[in-house]
């Protein structure tokens, strides 16, 4: 992964890519990105970045699917952080209500 994000892209061409922002979402325990997405990614391309503990590869085996929170944050990219699918406002969280 380091390799990767060091391939000479740089937090100027992020910018002028997506002049609106970029937001890394990326989990603690990423077990593709052992050395972290904020150190290999958001850091040294200054990405604003929501960290979810746990959270794995973020993909279907993680169980991750429906995630409420980040049909939530594209509708207000500015007040809203994406959090884990497990913790989204919309979730089911098997409560009844």
């Amino acid at each position: 992964m380091a390799a990767f994000a060091l391939s000479g892209v740089t937090a100027r061409d992020v910018a002028a890519a997506a002049p609106g922002g970029t937001r890394l979402v990326a989990s603690d325990n990423d077990p593709y990105c052992p050395e972290g997405a904020p150190a290999v990614f958001a850091t040294p391309l200054g990405l604003d970045s929501d960290l979810l503990p746990g959270g794995a590869h973020l993909d279907l085996d993680a169980g991750y699917g429906p995630w409420p929170a980040v049909l939530d944050w594209c509708r207000d990219t500015t007040a809203v952080r994406v959090v884990t699918a497990a913790f989204s406002p919309g979730a089911d969280h098997g409560v009844a209500g």
